[in-house]
Formats: structure tokens, sequence, C-alpha cells
């Protein structure tokens, strides 16, 4: 790395620091990607707890009725 005291150098960081921001985008929509898919994952847990639920109703329901 060039010295950062001299012009090359003062290029070279900003340079490095541009790299950096143009990335931010593509970080910042990996980010909402990831967070659309946890909130899917989040209401699909949601929808199996309320079928678990159903289904443990009807059994209960069957075992009292002694089939």
């Amino acid at each position: 790395m060039p010295n950062p005291l001299t012009r090359e150098g003062l290029q070279a960081e900003l340079a490095l620091l541009r790299a950096q921001l143009d990335g931010l985008p593509l970080m910042h929509r990996a980010i909402t990607v990831l967070q659309q898919e946890v909130r899917a994952v989040r209401n699909d847990i949601a929808f199996m707890r309320a079928h678990v639920a159903t289904l443990e109703a009807r059994i209960k329901i069957i075992e009292e009725s002694g089939r």
C-alpha cells in the first residue's frame, strides 16, 4: 500500500473507499432479501403450529369418543 500521505496514497485510499461504497447497495439488497425470507419462514412456522393444534384437537376428540 502506498504511503497515505502522498497523492498516490490518497488516490489508493479513495479508490478503496469508492469500492466499498459501491458495494453498499448490493449488501442492502441482500439484507432486504434475507429479511423477507426470514419473515416467510416465520409465517410458515405459525401456519404449521395452527395446523398442529387443529390435528391435536381432532385426535383428542377421536380418543375421547372411543374410536
